[in-house]
């Protein structure tokens, strides 16, 4: 009986550690095997719907015809999305046609640069779309690491 009592307070202490610095968003990110953490953040004050493209290959095709895609939904203002994907599964990844739903008028962001791993990211990377601006302004931010690199 002790022995689950003393079970249960450790993994209960790595829930509280886990918490305040792993996940913003309230869920518990522990690191599992070779992944890469992507967050999708909605910044703007109106509706986001991101369109977040990804393949397990590097090469200059795989950046045009990416055989994956990120489904969030449509994401309210000051919404996250998390997402942990294997990083063989991640070769590339960008931010393509992202829309904005101005008043039953969609607005689409231009396209990020294809951000490829080894290159721009590794595995046990997180790579952040922050989403932008309004109208006109609408854009997208993309950070590895919390380092804006487009």
């Amino acid at each position: 009986m002790k022995n689950r009592s003393t079970a249960a307070a450790a993994l209960g202490l790595i829930a509280l550690v886990a918490l305040p610095a792993g996940c913003p968003d309230g869920g518990i990110f522990l690191p599992i095997g070779n992944v890469v953490r992507v967050i999708i953040v909605n910044s703007s004050a109106l509706n986001v719907l991101p369109d977040i493209r990804f393949d397990n290959d590097t090469s200059f095709l795989a950046g045009l015809f990416p055989s994956e895609r990120l489904t969030t939904g449509t994401l309210l203002p000051a919404e996250r999305f998390n997402r942990l994907i294997d990083c063989e599964q991640l070769g590339s990844i960008f931010s393509n046609d992202s829309e904005q739903d101005v008043g039953g008028v969609l607005v689409t962001a231009d396209e990020s640069r294809v951000l490829e791993r080894d290159n721009d990211f590794s595995c046990g990377d997180t790579i952040e779309f922050m989403f932008i601006g309004e109208g006109d302004t609408f854009g997208v931010v993309v950070s590895v690491n919390g380092v804006v690199v487009d």
